[in-house]
């Protein structure tokens, strides 16, 4: 599974997702969809630490890094290549 397919299959588990995350595609706005809000990012990003074995710093608890699958995804993967290469900036 590919990082966004994982991060979907994390946010269909919350009851009533599954069918709007379904039409949603990468790139739409998780937050203007009502998809994601503030209680959902703190436990999404709970989530993607253990996931991916990431810390995810609370100043990067932004729309521009949540706001889309794709969006979290980009977020993660600098965070993943972050973990395995520490000389790098994330």
């Amino acid at each position: 599974m590919t990082v966004a397919q994982r991060i979907r299959a994390f946010l269909a588990t919350t009851p009533g997702r599954a069918a709007a995350l379904a039409a949603l595609g990468d790139d739409d706005s998780l937050i203007d969809r009502g998809l994601l809000d503030s209680l959902g990012t703190l436990e999404l990003s709970a989530w993607l630490q253990e996931e991916f074995g990431i810390t995810v710093d609370e100043i990067d608890l932004t729309a521009d890094n949540f706001e889309s699958i794709s969006a979290i995804s980009w977020y993660v993967e600098r965070r993943v290549t972050a973990v395995e290469d520490p000389g790098r900036r994330p």
